[in-house]
């Protein structure tokens, strides 16, 4: 089974150099310290995340998700999403300290504090940023939509139900054989609740045969109260990884540039 994920080693490679030229540069401590342990470290929490992630899949070549690989996934893309929202995060925390986008900066919770206007494509916070004739703001804007969607995608603010993968994708055939299975469980566990354990070994077998029934296809099911998404994982996380780095590319070529 093929799947395409796109390749970004040399965009990383680059951005990884300009992230280190920035945190030289930056003579604010604040800001050096939100691009050295913040953004630095989420990068590279979330590029192992990834490439993790599409290993698996790999791996999987179809086969339904068991036991560990599953548990695995589900940490692996819940901290790729994480940590790429906080390394957005932590550049517009990094940005309201470099420009001083606020006369008094607050970072604890409560009143006063910083944390709802320190949001990278908040429209406050982009005009602010054009307001100290930061033009690369404009080029931003550009991102909104997206940047938006991500947060309803996943606010990990919210400590919402996490991300997960769809376990297999059933046929018709899966379907009738599950059917097959379930009346035989139903029939043996009826005879444990009887005290007749002597079907254990055709317990587990079904249950085996159960697990191993469908196929395994990449996609992310998000939650909802009133329904669930399903996300195809090559594009979503194409999709997300490629505007991370463009804005992340914007953001710290710009202060080389003007720095």
């Amino acid at each position: 089974m093929e799947y395409n994920f796109e390749d970004y080693p040399l965009r990383e490679k680059e951005l990884l150099v300009t992230v280190s030229h920035v945190s030289v540069i930056v003579k604010n401590s604040n800001s050096a310290r939100y691009i050295r342990l913040g953004f630095m470290n989420r990068f590279f929490m979330l590029q192992i995340a990834r490439n993790k992630i599409i290993k698996i899949i790999f791996e999987q070549n179809g086969i339904p998700l068991q036991g560990e690989d599953t548990s695995w996934l589900k940490l692996l893309l819940n901290s790729y999403y994480i940590n790429l929202r906080g390394a957005l995060d932590n550049l517009a925390w990094f940005l309201n300290y470099e420009f001083q986008l606020q006369e008094n900066i607050i970072e604890e919770t409560g009143k006063g504090s910083s944390f709802s206007f320190t949001d990278l494509l908040g429209t406050e916070f982009l005009k602010k940023l054009k307001s100290k004739e930061q033009l690369f703001s404009e080029e931003l804007e550009h991102y909104q939509d997206w940047y938006f969607n991500l947060k309803k995608f996943r606010d990990p603010a919210a400590h919402r139900i996490p991300l997960s993968f769809v376990h297999s994708t059933l046929t018709e055939n899966d379907f009738n054989k599950a059917k097959f299975l379930s009346s035989k469980w139903e029939i043996i566990n009826n005879n444990f609740s009887d005290g007749n354990f002597s079907q254990v070994e055709e317990a587990d077998q079904i249950l085996k045969e159960y697990s191993q029934l469908g196929h395994f296809d990449p996609i992310i099911i998000s939650s909802r109260a009133s329904n669930f998404e399903y996300h195809p994982a090559p594009k979503r996380l194409d999709q997300d990884h490629n505007e991370f780095l463009s804005i992340s590319e914007i953001v710290l070529k710009n202060i080389l540039i003007t720095t």
